[in-house]
């Protein structure tokens, strides 16, 4: 799997909002555009499995985002490739 490491600005598409809708399927935005070529890049680099924080832990259950929290360092050293945008 690969991960993505950067900065979220606001309208950031949300675990309740992506669990829904297929990634291609968001209203356009720039946010929803960063995680949809993300997941471009992801697929293009032969990998099946992408993971982002941002819509990869649901926030809105408090333990599974403390479990989150502690396992994120695990799941970036774990990935076969981690892509870090610096800027948008």
């Amino acid at each position: 799997y690969a991960t993505f490491s950067h900065k979220w600005k606001e309208n950031k598409p949300l675990f309740e909002k992506v669990i829904h809708v297929m990634m291609y399927d968001l209203e356009e935005s720039s946010t929803h555009y960063k995680l949809q070529m993300f997941c471009k890049i992801v697929w293009e680099a032969g990998f099946h499995w992408a993971w982002s924080d941002t819509c990869c832990i649901n926030k809105e259950d408090p333990s599974v985002l403390q479990e989150a929290l502690v396992s994120m360092f695990q799941w970036y050293q774990g990935s076969a490739m981690t892509i870090i945008l610096l800027c948008d």
